[in-house]
């Protein structure tokens, strides 16, 4: 043993401290034999001694074998190592993965094999205190000294620890509240841990404010590994309005009186402020008709015009019903499918009702009631492109923003009132969470309270927390080709600021997500409080830790180009992560917290990688539509339960979300296991397809790339389309921009029309962003029978004409049946879209002549006395 190398070797690198009992990793691309190295006895850790274990864990090895143990002060080659050709089992090939040469810093010599199978080194580790934190990497080889065989080990990763002391540290910081009115208080949640090796003596926290008003708490001896939470009550003079946004620190031991094994983690910011003021409620606005102008040249604008109708676009009544309307497509001779989709859902949860049938004497369930309310959601205002966050240029926004989500939660909280009075006193149920969006409370009860519900008629809909689904639904540079983002990316438009993604977690220490980082928010909702935030529960892990799924969807939205231009996301932008599934599945109530944290923060657009059993009238798509009245686009997975009609999931089954259908990215053939429409209501499913099985981030390890299909895969290129054209509206010097405008968009890029027709597998099919030529969008508002017109101009140099139509639905309404035609220039109808049963339409005229021309938009029927917003998008080139 050389241990002075070792000595030498952590002063140089100025090695930091560590955990007592040192860490033990495995590392390499799989290509040796799992579990052939091992520590088998001992602690890594200055002064202490550990044993090595070499396994002949492949079964190769004859007996009297030998093991040559080495450490060394560098590792080769990561992540898999350098392959040798005969130096795995059977005359396979090895990977080597420890530096030879002059970082061998050790070695055990030859070992016999006892019993044929295991050789063990004993290590002593020298008492130097430089030791603690350094790294050193172990690998063995195991051969027959008769040649019979040999291979390496898999290769161990070893952090040294230091002396045993304490180390307090801070978990987290939060409140149990986003809000606060004046007047009112709220309570800190402040989460210590010891994570030493050595009891701790009793101290206290102290948390403080940017003004410097503080509060502090006891905290007692902790035994090493464990934790405690404080609960501090704090009135809302700590936190003023004038100090919007109020962050606040916490230090533990602020006067230094426990020693500790690194005094550098004793002090934790929180990232989420608390905001002061008064709530508001504010009814919707309906958007005002517009018309807007822009000319593209290779994503880039280069032109803008608007013009704004205040008193509503003209319209005009008397135009004779198209004859084929609602008859047979006149160019293929089909009907459209009515009544095809999935029966209305109970109104409690049949498996729901099961489980409660099981409890014993004192047992209580858990369950979500959505509950009757008539609060609408308003349109929140857009947090400031390109500005920070929490910036002084961005504060008006956000506390308007603030004070108008919590009008909505407190308003509709208030709604439920009585129910909650009712199932608490008469049936000592407890209501544990109210969910804003959706208007949906988390209920804690006995046996026999679901039969009240259902019979209630303040009850819409009772639900499981867990849910049965266990499953979250080339390059990435192939991908964004198919999509057309990569033009509007190099011309500025990389995304909006903020995406959520509502997922299984994220490997947040992936290349991809550092230098630059991209990940502003990481919290995880299975096990967070009603607010994500860390409260101390021991599962609590925001870490993409189970279904190497959630990190594969970030980077493919903003993953940055350390690893090359293949592995770039499709945008730029922050992305938050809400963690709503765990190693059981999704779970409802998550899903229901990452909504609401979401929209409050300003996402402007909400990935969904969730495939719920719901229905479109369920919690989850309820959550889904409140999120786009609140200016958000959700964009959502459509499943993979296909094929089979009326499979397609929740929230993609949203009325006002687009789910997302998927197609192979090198075939471009669809994917037999996609979800499909109709929803309940026969609205097609998807709405439109992206490309899937593309290779991409992976939680295996920092830098490991693997494929990723499904959906899940297509979804987050779909997302990051809208990000991008969202942005780029916004680079139009448009200060709010509505959902349903991207998502015409999106829409009019596709390649399917109402006589090819739509269908419940692809949707308007395959999608790409326009490049060239002119973009008109806008809105208008119309009445039964209403005909609006939309004048464009088709020049010598263009010959196509595209356009699409989307309009926004709620559940349980008579379905708004819209058409739009494209006429010639003599006003003759060139074509037309003539769905009965979509929220969408899109037709295309190619060899179009030039000059002016209508879009005609036709309210074929809205019920009596109510108008209807349609959002537009027409690309001339």
């Amino acid at each position: 043993m050389r241990a002075k190398n070792i000595v030498a070797a952590a002063l140089a690198l100025g090695a930091p401290a560590l955990a007592q009992s040192g860490q033990v990793t495995p590392y390499g691309c799989g290509t040796n034999p799992a579990g052939s190295l091992k520590v088998t006895a001992g602690a890594p850790a200055v002064g202490q001694s550990f044993e090595l274990t070499a396994l002949d864990a492949a079964g190769s090895l004859p007996p009297g074998s030998v093991a040559s143990i080495l450490l060394s002060g560098a590792p080769l080659a990561l992540p898999c190592g350098v392959s040798l050709p005969g130096f795995g089992p059977g005359d396979t090939a090895g990977a080597l993965l420890i530096g030879l040469g002059g970082n061998i810093l050790a070695s055990s010599g030859p070992l016999p094999m006892v019993g044929g199978d295991a050789a063990v080194y004993p290590f002593a580790v020298p008492g130097n205190p430089a030791l603690a934190g350094f790294k050193v990497y172990a690998q063995a080889l195991m051969f027959d000294p008769a040649g019979s065989d040999q291979y390496l080990s898999e290769a161990l990763a070893i952090t040294l620890g230091g002396t045993a002391q304490p180390n307090l540290t801070l978990r987290s910081v939060s409140t149990s509240d986003h809000v606060i009115a004046p007047g009112e208080s709220t309570v800190l949640h402040v989460v210590v841990r010891n994570e030493g090796g050595a009891p701790s003596a009793p101290t206290t926290v102290e948390v403080c404010n940017a003004a410097g008003k503080c509060v502090s708490g006891d905290v007692p001896a902790l035994p090493a590994g464990t934790s405690l939470v404080l609960n501090l009550s704090v009135g809302w003079n700590l936190f003023e309005p004038s100090n919007n946004p109020n962050f606040f620190t916490a230090v533990i031991d602020p006067d230094g009186k426990v020693a500790e094994s690194d005094e550098s983690d004793n002090a934790h910011t929180a990232v989420k402020p608390l905001m002061v003021v008064e709530p508001i409620l504010v009814s919707p606005v309906v958007e005002i008709d517009h018309d807007e102008v822009l000319t593209i040249e290779n994503g880039v604008l280069t032109s803008y015009q608007r013009k704004d109708y205040p008193q509503g676009a003209p319209v005009e009544l008397d135009v004779p019903v198209d004859p084929n309307k609602g008859g047979t497509n006149p160019a293929n001779g089909l009907m459209e499918a009515l009544g095809q989709g999935p029966a209305p859902a109970p109104k409690v949860d049949p498996k729901l009702q099961q489980l409660e049938q099981a409890l014993e004497q004192g047992q209580q369930i858990d369950y979500v009631v959505k509950y009757r309310h008539q609060v609408p959601m308003p349109r929140l205002p857009d947090l400031t492109a390109e500005l920070e966050r929490f910036g002084p240029d961005n504060m008006a926004a956000f506390e308007l923003r603030a004070a108008m989500f919590e009008g909505v939660r407190r308003a509709r909280r208030n709604a439920a009132a009585e129910l909650v009075q009712t199932i608490q006193g008469q049936f000592g149920a407890q209501v544990l969470e109210h969910y804003a969006l959706c208007g949906s409370m988390l209920v804690r009860a006995p046996k026999g309270l679901l039969q009240f519900l259902n019979q209630s008629d303040d009850v819409l809909h009772v639900e499981r927390v867990l849910e049965d689904e266990s499953t979250p639904p080339d390059s990435v540079a192939d991908g964004r080709d198919l999509i057309d983002t990569d033009a509007y990316f190099n011309g500025g438009a990389t995304g909006v600021n903020y995406t959520a993604l509502l997922d299984s977690g994220i490997r947040s220490s992936h290349t991809l997500f550092t230098g630059p980082d991209h990940i502003y928010f990481e919290e995880d909702c299975v096990y967070g409080n009603s607010s994500c935030a860390d409260t101390g529960n021991a599962s609590y892990d925001p870490d993409d830790d189970f279904w190497d799924h959630g990190t594969s969807t970030a980077a493919i939205l903003t993953g940055n180009s350390d690893l090359g231009n293949d592995s770039r996301g499709v945008t730029a932008g922050w992305v938050d992560s809400w963690k709503v599934y765990n190693s059981a599945g999704l779970n409802t109530t998550a899903v229901l917290r990452g909504f609401d944290e979401a929209v409050y923060w300003g996402d402007k657009v909400i990935v969904c990688e969730i495939q719920s059993t719901q229905s479109e009238t369920g919690s989850i798509a309820d959550a889904a539509d409140d999120a786009f009245e609140a200016g958000c686009c959700v964009i959502a997975a459509n499943g993979n339960y296909g094929p089979g009609l009326g499979t397609v999931a929740s929230p993609a089954n949203a009325h006002k979300a687009i789910g997302v259908g998927a197609y192979d990215v090198d075939s471009l053939v669809n994917e037999s296991y996609v979800s499909q429409g109709p929803t309940g209501d026969d609205r097609y499913k998807p709405d439109l397809q992206a490309p899937t099985n593309t290779d991409t981030a992976s939680n295996i390890s920092s830098t490991t790339i693997n494929n990723f299909g499904g959906t899940s895969g297509a979804t987050p290129y779909a997302a990051g389309a809208a990000s991008i054209f969202a942005d780029w509206f916004g680079l139009g010097a448009l200060t709010e921009v509505a959902a349903g405008k991207v998502y015409a968009g999106l829409l009019v890029g596709g390649t399917r029309e109402w006589d090819t027709p739509f269908n419940n597998t692809e949707g308007v099919g395959r999608f790409a962003l326009p490049l060239n030529g002119t973009l008109y969008t806008g809105s208008r508002t119309l009445s039964n029978g209403d005909n609006a017109y939309v004048t464009i101009n088709v020049p010598s140099t263009a010959d196509t004409v595209e356009v699409a139509i989307w309009w926004a639905e709620k559940p349980g309404w008579t379905h708004r049946d819209m058409d739009v035609y494209i006429q010639r220039p003599d006003g003759t109808t060139s074509d037309s879209s003539l769905s009965v049963p979509s929220v969408f339409e899109r037709v295309k005229v190619n060899n179009a002549s030039s000059g002016n021309r209508d879009i005609r938009i036709h309210a074929y029927s809205v019920p009596w006395l109510k108008n209807q917003t349609v959002y537009y998008a027409i690309h001339v080139h």
